[in-house]
């Protein structure tokens, strides 16, 4: 019986069909092993399936060409966590292969289940991170969860919320932001850049813009603003709130959209996850992350302390919602 429960959970899982999988601590209980399963397990039988379970992770370690053809055609549209996802089934299709056809003593039985148990567990995981946008295209697809970006941003529409995630999870892959330090604080960056991704614009009038970064001004010219009316013209947009000529010139080249001509596309949620992205590469603003010095980050952004306070604030609450270390 156990042994067609675990194929089970192992096809459903192959499948991507979580809902599908059984409840493993109930089928623990039924088969009478949940009050053995972490007990020390010493019988021959256990011994021999534990050796044949790591000799097959031994050789699917060996044979990687093999196994990464196979992930490449099973989750070629996925992210690098759906590749991780599959090999977690490949592994487990592996050591029921290796336990053979005839029936297994108890204590082996024990074994796959447990061998299970912390697979599924790794799985669930796995899972749960790319439930944010799980669309066909994988380019969408990304760590961060519907329900992880509302505690950031609790005040902000859930709608909007939803119709931004899909291109912050993409901006975060395309920067490198893989780690939960650096998306942490990329979130942070973003959530006061943009008032809790109330808007991608930034607040004010073309007046006060071209006062503040008119190309009369020290800091209009350090932004490569040349014209009267630049101020305004390349006042901050985007998910980082890109600012001057120069920076809009650049984020457009990267992206492959004429920003300087049509400064406005910035703003739009298609464009402005991806300039970001440009800033944060560019800018090598991972190797602050990974130092967690989220000062660093904001004077690089911001150009000296404005709202560090509440930045840090919103890199420690994106700190505690992904589970950094």
């Amino acid at each position: 019986m156990v042994r067609g429960v675990f194929q089970a959970m192992v096809d459903h899982l192959g499948i991507g069909d979580k809902a599908a999988v059984p409840d493993v601590n109930e089928l623990l209980r039924q088969t009478g092993l949940a009050d053995t399963v972490d007990t020390s397990i010493v019988t021959d039988e256990h011994n021999a399936a534990v050796d044949r379970i790591r000799g097959v992770k031994q050789r699917l370690t060996t044979q990687h060409e093999g196994i990464a053809a196979k992930v490449a055609s099973a989750a070629k549209r996925g992210t690098e966590l759906n590749r991780d996802i599959w090999n977690e089934v490949c592994d487990l299709r592996s050591a029921l292969q290796a336990a053979g056809t005839k029936t297994l003593p108890a204590s082996t039985e024990v074994a796959l289940i447990e061998h299970l148990r912390t697979s599924l567990r790794t799985i669930g995981k796995k899972y749960e991170a790319v439930a944010g946008d799980n669309r066909a295209d994988g380019d969408t697809m990304g760590p961060l969860t519907p329900e992880q970006l509302k505690s950031l941003a609790s005040k902000t529409d859930s709608d909007t919320l939803r119709k931004y995630l899909p291109y912050l999870n993409k901006a975060m892959r395309d920067a490198g932001i893989t780690t939960p330090e650096r998306e942490a604080a990329f979130l942070a960056q973003i959530i006061h850049e943009t008032d809790k991704l109330k808007t991608l614009t930034e607040y004010g009038d073309a007046d006060y813009f071209n006062g503040l970064y008119g190309p009369h001004t020290p800091v209009g010219r350090s932004l490569g603003n040349t014209r009267s009316g630049d101020g305004a013209r390349y006042a901050g947009r985007g998910a980082l709130q890109i600012t001057g000529r120069s920076n809009y010139r650049e984020a457009g080249k990267a992206i492959g959209v004429d920003l300087e001509k049509h400064p406005e596309k910035a703003a739009e949620p298609k464009h402005a996850f991806d300039v970001a992205a440009w800033y944060w590469k560019t800018h090598h603003l991972n190797d602050d992350a990974d130092k967690s010095d989220i000062d660093a980050i904001t004077r690089e952004i911001n150009g000296g302390t404005n709202g560090d306070a509440e930045r840090r604030k919103y890199y420690d609450k994106a700190r505690d919602v992904l589970d950094a270390d």
